[in-house]
């Protein structure tokens, strides 16, 4: 990308006066303006100073944030601050303003005309005369494929592929952090599924991973505020921030309520300051547990 921008960087100069290469008989300025207005690429000329207006912005912006947006940011050269998302506006001010660190990429989102931001990486090109920033020059290339590829990379790190609920990576992530960095209350739920392996054996794994579901689906149902993740083939854990106690047990009645078919074990600690507490609150509560499938064990027996 970068290198696109130097080969482009003279061009767009001249593109400041694209009217007059529009009619121009030099026939390989011709070609080359023909190449830059059919290209998917974004190209745009913005001057800055004595006033602020856009004197070359590539036809295909049109394509991507719909119909009349090229003619709109002519008329207005303020146009571009209605549509980009909240969170990069200070990008945009520093880029027009000078103060963007014009060596990087800019990343940034765009609304189109049904609404939906479109993402956009660019790299832009500060022009001075006398030390002073007086025009910029840029080519936008639209990412929105990147960008989904790379959510769908992070998804995929972080949650688990049958249920959709965070992993234990995830989950180990975030219990490190609150044990020594981010104090906060919390509070710790684990839960065993009863008798998975006996189910898997007797009636298949289909079976078995639809406990597993109904299972996320439970969890999910009650403890919707809080972060839930599959920590193995039968354990889950919900980790609860800012919750006390009352809010652990009116949780816990209700899950019994709603259980249905689903068997399973649960053992709870805190809620307690986080740090230093994390790694002791998930062992008693590990404990907790599987006195509980204990307990069912022996009555089983008897």
């Amino acid at each position: 990308m970068k290198r696109l921008l130097r080969k482009v960087k003279n061009l767009l100069f001249f593109l400041r006066d694209w009217k007059l290469v529009r009619k121009s008989e030099d026939h390989q300025k011709q070609k080359l303006f023909e190449l830059i207005e059919s290209s998917r690429d974004v190209m745009y000329y913005y001057q800055v100073k004595p006033e602020k207006k856009f004197t070359y912005i590539s036809p295909s912006l049109d394509y991507f944030l719909g119909e009349g947006y090229v003619k709109g940011a002519y008329k207005d050269p303020l146009h571009p601050f209605r549509f980009i998302h909240p969170e990069d506006e200070e990008v945009l001010a520093d880029k027009v303003y000078g103060k963007a660190d014009y060596d990087k990429v800019l990343v940034q989102r765009w609304k189109d005309e049904n609404g939906v931001y479109r993402w956009f990486e660019e790299y832009a090109c500060p022009i001075y005369l006398d030390g002073v920033m007086i025009e910029i020059a840029g080519v936008m290339r639209n990412i929105d494929d990147k960008v989904e590829m790379q959510q769908a990379l992070e998804y995929r790190a972080t949650h688990d592929p049958l249920t959709g609920l965070y992993n234990r990576e995830f989950f180990e992530e975030k219990m490190e952090l609150y044990e020594k960095k981010e104090e906060v209350e919390a509070g710790v739920l684990l839960f065993d599924l009863d008798e998975l392996k006996h189910m898997n054996d007797t009636h298949g794994h289909k079976e078995g991973d639809r406990l597993i579901k109904q299972m996320s689906q439970l969890l999910e149902g009650i403890f919707s505020e809080d972060t839930i993740a599959r920590i193995g083939g039968d354990e889950f854990v919900v980790l609860m921030e800012g919750k006390d106690q009352n809010y652990i047990e009116e949780k816990c009645e209700v899950l019994v309520e709603e259980a249905g078919e689903l068997s399973f074990s649960v053992g709870h600690s805190g809620p307690l300051s986080s740090i230093g507490n994390m790694e002791k609150m998930l062992k008693e509560a590990d404990h907790r547990m599987y006195e509980e499938k204990n307990c069912k064990k022996d009555a089983a027996v008897r």
